[in-house]
């Protein structure tokens, strides 16, 4: 995706995930967003064997950033996330950010 303004960047659109229900949900529209997607893992589920798996069989790239999250109670998962994300979006400002479903990543994304 190419923009007449220099200001926008090319890799626009930040897609919130962190489990592998996610990662089959939205893996038809990281497809769709090609390049312009900027895949964020809090690491709720992640797993190298089990994620990398999914990534691998869905045709998807490795996130970009991973949070790194998991094996955490759920409160500190939500604050660890929003505080990452929270983080990231500010260094690198999204033209949008996509989360789905009911998860810890799914909260985490929206707060941020």
């Amino acid at each position: 995706m190419n923009h007449p303004n220099s200001s926008v960047p090319s890799r626009s659109i930040a897609v919130v995930l962190g489990t592998r229900p996610e990662l089959v949900k939205l893996a038809e529209l990281i497809r769709l967003l090609g390049p312009a997607a900027r895949v964020v893992h809090t690491g709720q589920h992640y797993d190298e064997a089990l994620s990398g798996d999914f990534l691998t069989g869905l045709g998807l790239p490795v996130p970009e950033y991973l949070v790194g999250v998991g094996g955490r109670p759920r409160a500190v998962q939500i604050a660890a996330a929003l505080n990452g994300l929270d983080a990231l979006f500010a260094d690198e400002r999204p033209l949008a950010v996509v989360v789905h479903g009911d998860t810890n990543a799914a909260l985490s994304g929206a707060l941020a």
